[in-house]
């Protein structure tokens, strides 16, 4: 009985011990969200081209901690971003957490200029920077 007792003890210590040692990776969405938008993103972005009515040349407007358009602004503290391998994604942040959709914004090209393509809720919209 002794015997029993003290190989169950042992064997509770030794999973014990495993499970703290192994750590489950993160997700991506663990990752920090107060990032800051990459500088190749930055600037002041003109609409050239929508796949839904829009008016042209709405004006899109990125720096480092803040993103304006006529569809909403977030800025400091509810400014969330995500960034992906080949794009990068912004979100609205409150007390932490994501509360809005994402806005999913990709580097291209259109008609030879460098371009940033945003998507959203299935749609999407083509801005060149403005001169």
């Amino acid at each position: 009985m002794l015997k029993q007792l003290f190989m169950t003890t042992i064997a509770a210590t030794t999973l014990g011990l495993g499970a703290t040692m192994l750590t489950a990776p993160q997700p991506a969405a663990a990752q920090s969200i107060y990032q800051s938008v990459p500088q190749a993103y930055r600037g002041t972005w003109k609409l050239k081209h929508a796949t839904w009515s829009a008016k042209k040349n709405l004006k899109l407007k990125i720096t480092a901690r803040s993103f304006k358009s006529q569809f909403g602004s977030y800025a400091g503290k509810e400014l969330g971003v995500y960034q992906g391998k080949h794009s990068i994604s912004v979100f609205k942040i409150a007390g932490g957490m994501q509360v809005g959709a994402y806005n999913n914004l990709q580097r291209t090209h259109y008609q030879q200029q460098p371009a940033l393509k945003w998507s959203f809720n299935g749609q999407s919209m083509t801005y060149v920077r403005a001169r």
